[in-house]
């Protein structure tokens, strides 16, 4: 049921449209993945364990509310929906993390760009608050709040924005409180359409948000680090077009123009491990992904890892179970 097409319904509700809602738990990213709806993701896990990802998801006409959690580290990246501004902002008790290369903390507001991607790293127990508003609406509210458009407040890029206290906490505060009244009304969405009209609920984060644009600090890419998101790139580049014995770290280093030192502190301090370490994690989620997608007992195992780079099966199992507590044979029957 996709929820793009629900939201379109126009069965009213104390004259408003219906509000849908889904709350799903998790340890498989690909199933995480075809439930985030009208959002283009891909989740990896970075680190060995398992990881019970959290999605609760609320449609209305005009917003896109979400909160996820996720137990261990994990990169994200992807496209926000068409048609609406996305946000986030993380839950107090939220790790930090690093989005678009820039770290935020909570009362920090990230602005994906318009129609564009988004790219972090968050650590484990990793808690947000992503939400969409759909475009006219925020010109809608931008007239009525300050006589003049949506696009005369904000530009189409991606920002990671400084609210002033009173104006992050007010938005937070509406994020909570969609949240616990979606928990509150999961087995009644008849009851959930009425309260979540009568708080007036998209039209208080909408109000919420722009207040608190209005009073920003954007901090922009310092020169440092578009260096480090350059580095990192090259790297990336690099060691995906070989395999991942033929290359040293020093040589790899020598390649992307810097020094060894300084390409492994780049790595860790972005993703938390080496560079080779990162594209191995990388390479072993593509080959899962290839298994479960061609789930059948005559598809090899060998010719999938030997397609991603991978020739000494041995050390490949292992480290494929290491990383997903599982056989490659056993995601390849899913």
């Amino acid at each position: 049921m996709r929820a793009s097409k629900n939201r379109q319904s126009e069965d009213s509700m104390e004259g408003q449209a219906n509000v849908l809602q889904m709350k799903v738990e998790f340890e498989d990213f690909e199933l995480f993945q075809s439930f985030s709806k009208d959002w283009t993701t891909d989740f990896r896990q970075l680190k060995p364990g398992v990881n019970i990802s959290t999605l609760q998801q609320v449609f209305t006409q005009n917003v896109i509310f979400a909160k996820c959690h996720f137990s261990n580290l994990i990169t994200q990246q992807g496209e926000s929906p068409k048609g609406y501004r996305s946000f986030a902002m993380l839950d107090e008790t939220s790790t930090p993390i690093s989005w678009r290369y820039l770290p935020v903390e909570q009362h920090q507001l990230m602005v994906f760009p318009k129609d564009g991607d988004f790219s972090c790293v968050s650590q484990k127990d990793f808690t947000v608050f992503p939400f969409s508003i759909h475009e006219s609406f925020l010109e809608s509210l931008s007239h009525s709040i300050f006589d003049r458009g949506w696009e005369e407040i904000m530009d189409d890029e991606g920002h990671v924005m400084q609210l002033p206290n009173k104006y992050a906490k007010k938005i937070q505060q509406v994020l909570c409180t969609m949240s616990q009244v979606g928990e509150w009304f999961r087995e009644d969405p008849v009851q959930l359409s009425v309260v979540w009209h009568r708080l007036d609920l998209d039209n208080q984060l909408g109000r919420a948000l722009l207040e608190g644009i209005s009073h920003k600090d954007i901090f922009k890419l310092s020169p440092k680090v578009n260096n480090r998101s350059l580095l990192i790139k090259r790297s990336l580049d690099l060691l995906n077009s070989v395999r991942l014995d033929d290359i040293t770290a020093s040589q790899m280093a020598e390649l992307v123009g810097t020094s060894q030192s300084t390409l492994e502190r780049t790595f860790k301090d972005h993703f938390t491990m080496a560079p080779k370490a990162y594209v191995k994690a990388m390479r072993l989620h593509e080959v899962r992904k290839d298994l479960i997608q061609h789930n059948n007992k005559f598809y090899k195992v060998t010719d999938v890892a030997n397609k991603y780079g991978f020739w000494h099966m041995g050390q490949f199992a292992s480290d494929y179970r290491k990383l997903f507590g599982r056989l490659p044979s056993e995601d390849r029957l899913l």
